[in-house]
């Protein structure tokens, strides 16, 4: 059912008005001013015959922009595409090496602890070396020690043996004394003459103790020679 005129919106009818208006203008010019002279309500030309042209070559142009930015659009896609899977790459490579780089600090600290106890170790051994080295100059010096004693009893009968048979032919005197003093019958003290029995007793026994060890020494010594 068909609306009446007053039922329509003012804005349409403003529409419709103004069509209609230009309509009648252009019915009521000339033919040869249609396309020169006339004007909407609005004070606009009318469209030209050079216009739709003009119009057509410009939505082609727009389109072979639209087609030429849609092109380039496309590229950036592609090239945003691969640097985002490039940078995919990248951040597993960056995986890869901190992962390596947390095995690389823990063999650095086994190799530090392992350095650390190498250092203790030396350590250790040095104090030991200097308490062989100490041991080893006192064995050194006892071994020159027994050289020069060695060296002493090689001729012991020399040095030695004079003094001890003259220590030991006084001992012998001595008791020659007591001995005689007691045949003509004069007194001496039991005490005195123990002690001079044990005292001659003592050297008796330090000399032959010292000849049987310079004996053993000078026997051993000429078994090395032979």
């Amino acid at each position: 059912m068909m609306k009446s005129f007053t039922d329509i919106k003012a804005p349409m009818k403003r529409s419709l008005l103004a069509s209609g208006f230009m309509l009648t203008i252009a019915f009521a010019l000339p033919s040869s001013d249609l396309y020169a002279r006339p004007l909407s309500l609005t004070g606009g030309a009318l469209i030209s015959p050079n216009k739709p042209i003009l119009c057509q070559r410009e939505l082609n142009q727009c389109l072979a922009d639209n087609e030429s930015l849609s092109e380039e659009i496309l590229d950036l896609s592609t090239q945003l595409l691969n640097l985002q899977n490039e940078n995919a790459s990248l951040y597993s490579d960056l995986l890869s090496v901190n992962s390596e780089v947390s095995e690389l600090q823990t063999e650095l600290a086994t190799c530090q602890n392992q350095v650390s106890s190498a250092n203790d170790g030396l350590v250790s051994l040095q104090s030991e070396l200097l308490e062989a080295q100490n041991q080893l100059n006192v064995c050194n010096q006892e071994n020159e020690d027994l050289s020069d004693k060695i060296a002493s009893l090689q001729n012991p009968l020399i040095d030695e043996e004079p003094q001890s048979l003259t220590f030991n032919f006084a001992s012998i005197r001595r008791l020659n004394q007591i001995a005689r003093r007691i045949k003509r019958g004069k007194s001496i003290s039991e005490k005195s003459l123990i002690k001079n029995i044990k005292r001659s007793r003592n050297r008796v026994k330090k000399l032959g103790n010292k000849l049987m060890i310079e004996f053993d020494i000078n026997a051993e010594l000429q078994l090395k020679k032979k």
